[in-house]
């Protein structure tokens, strides 16, 4: 049997590849704020010496300033990647070629009997809610 080459395309750049990337670089920077602040946070409570640092412990308003930044690096992650998700499916719904991937769903299979409603585990016969007995390989999607 012969071997076939498949010619795969994989299109790269475009708006929605650069708002996508914005948006993980303020996520970066939102987590190095956090560690910067905590790191701040301790050399404002010392008191003169550098043996020790942050004897007093953390300060507060560096802490909360740390979080604050990493909250605004998730928020914007999010909003900058929902925003390049509408572009690529923009660019899909009028056929042009777009980077990157379009999210999908994940998928869960839940199997429940028929007759009450029970969630089944294990490829089980017979129903523990009612006791129904199911007919082999009989799951219904």
């Amino acid at each position: 049997m012969a071997k076939r080459i498949i010619n795969q395309v994989t299109y790269y750049g475009g708006k929605e590849s650069r708002i996508e990337g914005v948006g993980k670089f303020l996520l970066t920077i939102g987590i190095l704020g956090l560690i910067a602040c905590i790191v701040m946070s301790g050399f404002a409570t010392k008191e003169g010496s550098y043996d020790y640092w942050g004897e007093n412990g953390l300060s507060p308003i560096w802490l909360i300033f740390g979080i604050f930044l990493l909250i605004q690096g998730i928020i914007n992650n999010t909003f900058l990647s929902a925003t390049s998700e509408v572009i690529r499916l923009l660019k899909k719904q009028n056929g042009l070629n777009y980077a990157g991937e379009i999210s999908k769903p994940e998928e869960d299979h839940e199997f429940k009997c028929s007759e009450c409603g029970f969630v089944l585990y294990n490829d089980e016969n017979i129903c523990p809610g009612c006791k129904a007995v199911f007919e082999e390989n009989n799951h219904e999607q």
